[in-house]
């Protein structure tokens, strides 16, 4: 029997391996639909916000200069921004839960790594604490799946 090393079946068997590292695991299957619900907040929460800026846009260029806080109150209530502005927020509120909540689900391949990464989106009203727990959340991960210690590495008394 004879057998034929290409370069095509070399680089096959070589990147086999890797690839299958990348694919999304069943495992994943969580963050998945974790994401996905993800996509759909962020898009309500755009929408919601394109709206309260347009309101906010006009309830300002009619306030001008004004400093008076009852005109303003007028205005704000003229323009109907209050409801914008509510809706913006619980949009915003429903984003930051769900980021949170795929920060507590196990990734179990690349993918769910980079689902937690990337939900971890930054905000105007983001401290420093919000990315030392994905950090810690994802290292955790990472030492899980491959045995190793960044967790802690990353500071002696995180682990």
């Amino acid at each position: 029997m004879q057998t034929s090393i290409s370069r095509r079946n070399v680089v096959a068997c070589a990147i086999a391996g890797p690839v299958a590292s990348i694919a999304p695991p069943d495992s994943d299957a969580e963050l998945r639909r974790l994401w996905a619900k993800q996509f759909e907040l962020i898009a309500a929460h755009q929408a919601a916000e394109r709206v309260y800026r347009s309101t906010r846009e006009a309830y300002r260029s009619e306030l001008g200069a004004l400093g008076d806080a009852e005109v303003r109150a007028v205005l704000w209530d003229k323009h109907g921004v209050a409801e914008p502005w509510n809706r913006r927020n619980e949009t915003s509120d429903c984003v930051a839960d769900s980021a949170a909540e795929i920060q507590h689900v196990k990734a179990h391949g690349l993918f769910g790594i980079g689902v937690k990464l990337v939900a971890l989106c930054p905000e105007e009203d983001r401290s420093l604490e919000d990315y030392e727990g994905t950090i810690r959340s994802v290292l955790a991960d990472i030492d899980r799946m491959l045995g190793t210690s960044f967790l802690a590495a990353l500071s002696p008394d995180v682990a």
